[in-house]
């Protein structure tokens, strides 16, 4: 969880942020709650902090401070010194924040954290800040793109993609403001937009905005199928169906597991695809092409099941690691999930898609990241295909 500072927080002695003493008991905010609370379950667990220099900016000067308990890092900051020797934060994150960046961009040095989210949809969350003779100032990072897009395409809106910070540049995909972005049935929009930092904000340079070429009603086409389960071919309600990246189409499956997704312009190889965690199925990436003036009818469509996977951290003495984090990333995809232990040194890794993982561990313990390969049970329920203790490696 992130928590942007108080400009006028009181600086301190830069050794001060290197324990969690009284700096933090004065805190009063989601993040020394956290911290805090990770402190209480360490259970005899070492506390460790490490920081590194992270640049200047403009004239301050930028530190970076993890925290740790044991290998599990627990918080961190970004700090800038107000004084000589003296700190206060700019960003305060508990858990594991991004790496935070310095960038050049003419005669402003911006400073830069950005943490991507994006799992079915792009969602970056970006924290940006220049030099200005009152201090450091945040840059509205999310408002200037959505001025972007307002500016290309009035009533329109788009995703959180943050910026390429050393162009200064940002693409999304747009759809009216009114709708879910599949549900406009208006064909791929999108918005390219180029920035310079002036005055303390990020002022527009040159705007490129791509609108579809009309299809006539007569020409845009459709798709109907129906959602089953992968052994009995029972319909699956309730589900989303997704057509591209949701600016193509969208629909939610009946009771009796049909979708319907209409209005879509001519096209081959539209990727249709789902997720439905809840039920523990998910649809993988399914390719259909649309004609104009009719309906594709793809029948029943069978969803696969999600897929667990579960294990125990331990450290060379065999003995149980609470708190260890766990990440698994998908070859086929090349998305990662994190996990963490509990505190019996156990952890289970669900939902996740039937595929090959490599695996890595915030535990002492050397990890082997070769590919595993995690399967679902195609009899009914999930399987929990791995469940073993992890010593030395995987």
């Amino acid at each position: 969880m992130d928590n942007p500072c108080n400009p006028g927080e009181r600086p301190k002695p830069f050794q001060d942020y290197l324990s969690a003493g009284r700096w933090l008991d004065d805190l009063k905010d989601s993040f020394a709650d956290e911290v805090k609370d990770a402190l209480k379950q360490a259970a005899g667990r070492p506390f460790k902090s490490e920081w590194r220099e992270i640049g200047r900016l403009n004239t301050i000067l930028v530190r970076g401070v993890r925290y740790f308990i044991g290998e599990s890092e627990i918080g961190d900051l970004v700090l800038g010194e107000r004084s000589p020797g003296l700190y206060a934060p700019l960003l305060r994150w508990s858990g594991e924040m991004p790496d935070a960046s310095l960038f050049g961009s003419g005669p402003n040095t911006v400073l830069v954290v950005a943490k991507d989210f994006s799992a079915m949809v792009p969602m970056v969350q970006t924290w940006a800040w220049v030099w200005s003779p009152e201090g450091p100032v945040r840059l509205d990072v999310e408002g200037a793109i959505h001025e972007a897009i307002g500016r290309a395409a009035a009533g329109f809106t788009g995703y959180e993609t943050g910026l390429d910070w050393d162009t200064l540049h940002m693409g999304t995909a747009i759809w009216p403001e009114c709708c879910y972005p599949g549900q406009a049935g208006l064909g791929f929009q999108s918005v390219e937009a180029w920035f310079k930092v002036e005055n303390s904000r990020l002022v527009i340079k040159r705007i490129e905005h791509e609108e579809p070429t009309p299809a006539l009603e007569s020409e845009l086409g459709g798709i109907s199928g129906r959602l089953v389960d992968p052994v009995a071919g029972k319909p699956i309600g309730g589900a989303t169906v997704l057509l591209g990246d949701c600016s193509v189409g969208c629909a939610m499956t009946g009771r009796d597991g049909r979708f319907f997704i209409r209005r879509i312009p001519p096209g081959k190889g539209y990727i249709l695809h789902s997720e439905i965690p809840s039920l523990g199925y998910y649809l993988p990436d399914t390719a259909v092409d649309v004609v104009p003036e009719s309906i594709t009818p793809m029948g029943d469509v069978r969803v696969q099941r999600l897929a667990a996977v579960s294990g125990i951290i331990s450290d060379a003495q065999g003995e149980p690691v609470a708190g260890a984090w766990v990440g698994i990333r998908c070859k086929q995809t090349g998305v990662r999930q994190v996990f963490s232990t509990d505190d019996r040194g156990m952890f289970k890794a669900y939902p996740i898609q039937a595929g090959t993982y490599t695996l890595e561990s915030g535990a002492s313990a050397t990890v082997n990241k070769g590919p595993l390969l995690i399967q679902t049970n195609s009899a009914g329920g999930r399987t929990e295909w791995l469940s073993r203790e992890y010593q030395n490696g995987w």
